[in-house]
């Protein structure tokens, strides 16, 4: 129902130690500038259609930030949260809840490399709807929120 031109800001600061750890924060800012209200309300057949279209995530992450050695590691923490008409919602995270828009939450993670070129990294995605949405069980609305333990398992060759 409505057009997508997105303005996107990201902004990176990497801070090396002595150690060669890097704390790395990021902050990242989308908005959608082709939405048109009145367009997205008529296409809808809904008056007074509520505009959301703004997206933000902010990250932390700490330690060697693509461990590659054996023993190289990183913990990272991040926060986001994502409108419904912020972006297409093909091209989101497929497993922060369960894919699309309209969500917000964190993701905690940690990667260690067991050999070089070798890594394992554990992630937990804890996320929830913005808006309520209705259960079709009992046709009420309904928060939805979804938790996710990811185990991966990267071999570079």
């Amino acid at each position: 129902a409505s057009d997508f031109n997105n303005l996107d800001f990201t902004l990176v600061y990497d801070i090396t130690t002595a150690s060669e750890r890097h704390l790395v924060l990021t902050a990242d800012y989308v908005t959608n500038l082709g939405y048109d209200t009145d367009i997205v309300g008529s296409n809808l057949g809904q008056a007074n259609y509520a505009k959301e279209v703004d997206g933000y995530k902010f990250e932390t992450q700490w330690g060697i930030p693509k461990p590659a050695k054996r023993g190289d590691w990183n913990v990272a923490f991040a926060y986001r949260h994502l409108e419904r008409d912020a972006v297409l919602d093909a091209f989101t995270d497929s497993d922060f809840l369960l894919g699309g828009t309209d969500n917000k939450g964190y993701v905690v993670s940690g990667e260690y490399a067991l050999l070089n070129q070798t890594t394992v990294k554990f992630s937990f995605l804890s996320a929830a709807s913005i808006n309520p949405v209705t259960d079709p069980k009992t046709n009420k609305l309904t928060d939805f929120d979804s938790d996710t333990i990811q185990l991966d398992l990267n071999l570079k060759f």
